[in-house]
């Protein structure tokens, strides 16, 4: 299970997952880019195989129809599991910018939510994630003041590794 994980990119998402309740952010994002790079690559490789096993799908039907004239109903081929790799793919993206958004690198994880909707389209989180980046970062507000509304946000609407942080971050000053 572990090598199939590492194969398709899905343990590199659970460690990150991980890294990110942990509070090891560059750890975390690290985990998320791997990750997405081997989902990438293994969605790449699953489609190759879809469209080779189209191809002999065609060529048999062909082949058939040619043979004594005769029509006979060839089955599709197969899943991959290519859209499989689609949704993994779109969890890594977005858990990769949040990483980001946690090692304040605000302007790295404004892009790549601006890419995610780019690759995966209109998501109420990433767009409210956008939203709030150019309205507080690009709109004046210091990078440490944003970090400190940012984790007040997250204490707000529950959200534990974000709240925790803050507390942390507060006790400390």
């Amino acid at each position: 299970a572990l090598k199939d994980g590492m194969e398709h990119g899905e343990i590199y998402n659970q460690m990150g997952l991980c890294q990110m309740a942990a509070q090891d952010y560059q750890s975390a994002y690290d985990s998320f880019d791997k990750g997405y790079q081997v989902a990438a690559a293994a969605q790449a490789a699953a489609l190759q195989e879809k469209d080779r096993e189209a191809d002999k799908e065609a060529d048999k039907k062909d082949k058939k129809e040619a043979d004594a004239g005769e029509s006979g109903d060839v089955s599709p081929a197969g899943g991959t599991g290519a859209d499989s790799y689609r949704e993994l793919l779109k969890e890594l993206s977005y858990n990769r910018a949040a990483a980001c958004e946690h090692l304040q690198q605000y302007d790295k994880a404004l892009a790549l939510f601006e890419d995610f909707e780019k690759e995966f389209g209109s998501d109420e989180a990433a767009e409210h994630e956008i939203a709030f980046f150019k309205t507080h970062y690009y709109g004046g507000i210091r990078p440490s003041l944003l970090h400190i509304l940012r984790c007040r946000r997250a204490e707000q609407v529950g959200d534990r590794v974000g709240a925790v942080h803050y507390k942390k971050k507060k006790t400390e000053e």
